[in-house]
């Protein structure tokens, strides 16, 4: 293709790109649209039934998208199947540069590219990415046909997949992290009714995990319990550090701060140093947990117990003076379990300091009792634990400091192996099949959803 100055460059030809077009089309407008799938309609496609479009109640995506196509046809709106690799922004035109080489000259450009599927991020996920991991019910659910599925989400989307699968599974797991469901009340009573799924609230998928193709979903069956340990965790390293090491308070930078502010009028350099020190190990605790959290497959909750144990065992090495030395370890791995262990069953929670929580906490109850909300009661309940969970732990640590001095960091061991424990136990495969079951079954499946195919094309 040569190069073209057009009036508008559309950049996707889902309902809102073919939408422009006609509108572009009709205004006498000089207008190509670029689509890169090769078809029209965005996600509007997978969609099984569309009940809120006025005047075409109960047209399914696809049809409704081949509809828009056909509008859009009809006015002879010009098609080019490329992907747009950038748009150069000159003087008195733009440039879309396409993957193929070819450049388009326009006065405008509209980007119309949609949403893609959000994703997970869990283990296993990109691995076993259509090997049972879809995004598309209504593409791939004949591949499940007569299995155990789990559909993640509360939105409409979800909840409309999950009814789509009970046409054709023996079981749905609906799991999404909180009770109320954010989808149209009708989907979510035709949800609540149908007899094959199962609505798990409060839990989240943690890992996807399987020989080749999905064989378990594993969610967390415990993540409140946890939190609670891991305040308690929390509450010990604060008194030790307390305790042992001049009130110098190595879970929050709040108290280290206005010390150093006063050190430093005072110029006690040698102080603003060690407590300079202190607030870089803190920082590095918390874009550790970050970049470890978002850029690896690690398990963060295992490595974040590890990193606390390493902490107390480091500090009973390490002398009482200077104050601050003795606990450079509790400061970086506060913030690293800061990082790592931020809330629970949907709410941000931070298990070193408590200030926020006893506010959420106070402010769960008052709501509670004003609406009587039980979203409001389960706030209230998850940050009061919290806080008392956090309280046992400080009793905890003053009472080993009393008994063992700086030895008692080994008592924190104690919280951590139950911790640990908790997250043994506190995860359930929602199905679980031998790798030589998944391959048998995954040949027959195979046949029957091309067959199926080829019945619903005719």
């Amino acid at each position: 293709m040569a190069e073209q100055v057009k009036d508008l460059v559309i950049i996707g030809s889902g309902p809102a790109g073919l939408s422009a077009a006609v509108y572009a089309k009709r205004a006498m407008l000089d207008v190509v649209v670029i689509e890169k799938a090769g078809f029209s309609g965005g996600q509007i496609v997978t969609t099984e039934r569309v009940d809120n479009y006025l005047g075409l109640y109960g047209e399914s995506g696809y049809s409704l998208a081949m509809k828009f196509r056909e509008h859009a046809d009809a006015l002879s709106v010009p098609f080019i199947d490329a992907e747009v690799s950038s748009v150069e922004n000159e003087s008195e035109y733009k440039k879309v540069h396409l993957e193929d080489g070819e450049t388009i000259c326009t006065k405008n450009v509209l980007v119309a590219t949609g949403a893609g599927h959000k994703k997970l991020s869990v283990k296993g996920e990109e691995e076993l990415t259509g090997a049972g991991v879809s995004y598309c019910a209504t593409c791939d659910g004949a591949f499940f046909k007569n299995k155990t599925t789990a559909v993640v989400g509360g939105g409409d989307v979800a909840l409309e997949d999950a009814l789509y699968l009970a046409n054709l599974c023996e079981k749905v797991y609906l799991i999404h992290r909180r009770e109320g469901l954010r989808a149209a009340k009708e989907l979510s009573e035709k949800v609540m009714a149908a007899e094959n799924i199962e609505f798990l609230p409060y839990y989240e998928v943690k890992e996807i995990a399987g020989d080749g193709m999905v064989q378990k979903v594993i969610r967390d069956r415990l993540d409140a319990i946890l939190h609670w340990n891991i305040s308690l965790v929390g509450g010990f390293l604060g008194a030790y550090a307390i305790l042992l090491h001049a009130g110098n308070f190595g879970s929050a930078q709040t108290g280290n701060l206005m010390e150093m502010g006063a050190e430093l009028v005072s110029m006690e350099w040698f102080n603003v140093l060690l407590r300079l020190a202190a607030l870089v190990l803190f920082g590095l605790g918390v874009a550790s947990a970050y970049l470890l959290t978002n850029f690896t497959n690690i398990n963060m909750r295992k490595l974040a117990l590890w990193v606390d144990a390493a902490a107390l065992a480091l500090a009973s090495m390490l002398p009482l003076e200077p104050a601050l030395v003795g606990i450079y370890p509790i400061f970086f791995a506060s913030a690293f379990q800061w990082g790592v262990y931020s809330g629970a069953d949907g709410f941000n929670s931070a298990t070193i300091f408590m200030t926020n929580n006893f506010k959420q906490s106070v402010l769960g109850w008052l709501q509670y009792g004003l609406t009587k909300d039980k979203e409001f009661k389960r706030k209230a309940i998850l940050y009061t634990y919290t806080v008392i969970s956090f309280f046992l732990g400080v009793v905890l640590g003053a009472w080993a400091v009393g008994q063992f001095g700086i030895y008692s960091a080994y008592v924190g061991f104690l919280p951590l192996a139950a911790a640990r424990t908790f997250i043994a136990v506190g995860t359930a495969p929602l199905e679980s099949e031998t790798p030589e079951e998944t391959a048998v079954e995954a040949a027959e499946e195979m046949e029957e959803a091309e067959k199926l195919e080829k019945e619903q094309k005719l």
